[in-house]
């Protein structure tokens, strides 16, 4: 597109990591979503978002970008750990959850225990919730820049889950690349 067009700036906007298709032509549309729930966990849509977002940057060249998401777009979030870890922490329990995957293995074996069978938006544990915190965390802060814009959802859409026009507005009054 940027060799046919020649755009003056480019403004993406990712969705959610987890919508992909697998490339087998052979395949119905319909049978070609690879949606979070077939996969093991968010690893490797996390890893597929972060290649593909440097491989627009590594594309366009001296043409102005800016990234953005769709407000729930990153479905992964230290907030959801501090939530959960406000609910279901015991009295016992460290005031605050664990930060990275090593200071999970320090908490005793019985609090690891009980949280093993806590799932937390689908992922398997609270453990590996954690570890895909980190993992994009750890992974993302090479590639992600200050051309990458997340807005906060102010409102909703008709639909109640996309957002609505003051978050449509509240993006587009950002400041634009020169």
């Amino acid at each position: 597109m940027i060799d046919h067009v020649a755009p003056v700036a480019i403004i993406t906007q990712w969705s959610f990591y987890h919508r992909r298709e697998s490339t087998n032509s052979q395949q119905y549309d319909v049978d070609r979503r690879i949606h979070l729930s077939k996969t093991a966990n968010g690893y490797d849509d996390l890893e597929n978002f972060l290649t593909n977002y440097k491989s627009v940057n590594d594309k366009v060249g001296t043409v102005p970008v800016v990234h953005s998401e769709i407000p729930p777009a990153r479905w992964f979030s230290r907030d959801r750990i501090d939530q959960f870890w406000e609910i279901f922490k015991g009295a016992d329990w460290p005031l605050d959850p664990p930060k990275t995957l090593q200071e999970y293995e320090l908490l005793p074996d019985a609090i690891q225990t009980e949280l093993s069978d806590l799932k937390i938006d689908g992922v398997r544990s609270f453990k590996e919730y954690l570890g895909v915190i980190q993992f994009y965390s750890e992974r993302s802060v090479n590639i992600l820049g200050e051309n990458h814009l997340i807005v906060e959802q102010i409102d909703y859409s008709r639909d109640h889950y996309h957002y609505g026009l003051k978050t449509a507005e509240k993006f587009v009054s950002h400041d634009r690349p020169a």
